[in-house]
């Protein structure tokens, strides 16, 4: 009976998918583009074609290869928004608003409070609240907008002023629905009249499924990892080769292994996806760190890789997971990202991360979130997200939060040489004032004396207690 209601739930869904247009993401165009079919042809000629079938998306599953996944556009159209940080909501404004009449109730919501976008209020509109300049400024130069944002406390409507670029959609509440792709390619062709044998949509199921099998072995080369491992995955030594962008990496060498605490110590915010070389598998071909923002996304960082085919292997893999990439795969871009074809506009790119509230004794050089505040633990691609930031661009480890990373003693490298050794990592014994004898007068048949040191075994020399045979020591200017 279960198994029945089921099906009679999943049957009463696509009967509604199939009452609106029918949009395919790219990875399941890849699919139709790969089978040798009438009917693959068939179903690409209908891509963006009415055929009296409101808007669906039609996906791969990648954890079923013989089933479609769709999510209606009714569903995506009355997504909510979440709120990134109170910080950016508008008190005074909104206080001056209500008093006006032109928004209900004001209470200050909590960064991640969910809702909905009211209006969109024109500079006019905010010149009659409070006269400024900073509106044409907001507006025009900054290119941003100040928008009605209503919410909920417990059944009771409040509302509040804040940007636009302060809400992302929340599209956690939206779950996908899955369908066997035979039952799905029946309804979907009965419903536009269009007759094919039975052996051919057999035919048609077994490619789907053969096709989507090599897909997902294609990233069968793929990783995550997280911790410790990603520090093994900066060094240069575990590379396939010194090529490419990942060859010329400026943290690859080992003195930079010390630099990677804010990612190994957050490891529910931070991992890497890493590409293993198919020469040798204990190698690296690829990397990249993967970000979960404060929104539930995962995003992408910047691509360091051996060969550039690669590049679309890395955006492949994140097509399959649901997480989004870079558009370009360089430093100077932090705010375009792309899922399945599709680019997140200006308000929906910034990405604000919350990690442990520590000062890190070293830094990493960030490509994209570059924005960093030990006290509030926030990490994001726009500055404008973190106050009191840091700019995490620096390839010795820097900056130092203390406002001195200019240090004439180390120059920036952290440690200078021990003093006591002055680098060499041993000293003279202390016991035999480094003669290697323990001052006993006696002497055996050849003349030597027969007391050997036994601090230094005869050698004059011992292991540095100040530096414990390192040669080094932590700069005592900057510490």
């Amino acid at each position: 009976m279960i198994t029945n209601y089921i099906d009679y739930i999943t049957e009463n869904k696509l009967e509604l998918v199939l009452e609106a247009k029918i949009t395919y993401t790219s990875n399941f165009m890849e699919v139709l583009n790969k089978i040798d079919s009438p009917i693959a042809k068939k179903l690409i000629s209908l891509q963006g074609d009415d055929k009296d079938i409101d808007r669906n998306y039609i996906d791969i599953n990648k954890d079923k290869i013989d089933s479609i996944l769709f999510k209606p556009q009714d569903k995506i159209n009355k997504v909510n928004y979440k709120l990134i940080s109170n910080g950016n909501v508008y008190d005074n404004l909104s206080i001056s608003a209500q008093k006006l009449g032109l928004i209900n109730k004001f209470v200050d919501p909590i960064s991640g409070e969910k809702g909905k976008i009211i209006k969109e209020l024109t500079i006019d509109e905010l010149n009659k609240i409070s006269p400024s300049n900073l509106w044409n400024y907001i507006y025009y130069n900054n290119g941003d907008i100040i928008v009605v944002f209503e919410f909920e406390i417990e059944s009771k409507s409040y509302q509040a002023l804040t940007t636009k670029s302060n809400l992302v959609k929340d599209y956690s509440s939206i779950t996908n629905t899955d369908v066997n792709v035979g039952r799905f390619i029946r309804a979907f062709l009965t419903k536009i009249g269009e007759k094919f044998t039975d052996k051919q949509i057999e035919n048609f199921v077994d490619q789907y499924k053969k096709v989507m099998q090599m897909k997902n072995d294609i990233f069968s080369r793929f990783k995550e990892i997280k911790g410790e491992d990603i520090k093994h995955c900066y060094l240069v030594d575990n590379y396939e080769s010194e090529s490419g962008s990942l060859g010329g990496s400026c943290m690859r060498y080992p003195k930079c292994q010390d630099f990677f605490d804010i990612y190994v110590e957050n490891p529910d915010k931070v991992s890497m996806v890493i590409l293993l070389s198919e020469e040798d598998s204990s190698k690296i071909a690829g990397r990249a760190i993967l970000w979960l923002d404060d929104n539930d996304r995962y995003i992408m960082d910047r691509i360091y890789f051996i060969r550039t085919a690669d590049i679309l292997l890395f955006k492949e893999y994140c097509n399959s997971k649901g997480y989004y990439h870079k558009k370009s795969q360089d430093y100077s871009s932090i705010t375009s990202f792309i899922l399945n074809g599709d680019e997140l506009d200006d308000y929906e790119s910034k990405v604000v991360i919350t990690l442990k509230k520590k000062s890190y004794e070293a830094y990493p050089y960030m490509d994209t979130m570059k924005y960093y505040s030990s006290e509030s633990g926030l990490i994001s691609n726009r500055h404008s997200s973190v106050q009191g930031y840091i700019e995490l661009t620096e390839t010795d480890g820097g900056p130092y939060e203390d406002g001195d990373d200019s240090c004439t003693v180390c120059h920036h490298e952290r440690m200078v040489n021990c003093p006591e050794c002055d680098g060499r990592s041993e000293i003279r014994c202390r016991d035999c004032n480094g003669t290697g004898q323990n001052g006993s007068q006696q002497v055996d048949l050849t003349g030597v004396s027969a007391g050997v040191c036994g601090n230094c075994r005869g050698s004059g020399m011992t292991i540095c207690d100040i530096c414990d045979g390192d040669g080094r020591i932590s700069c005592p200017e900057c510490n």
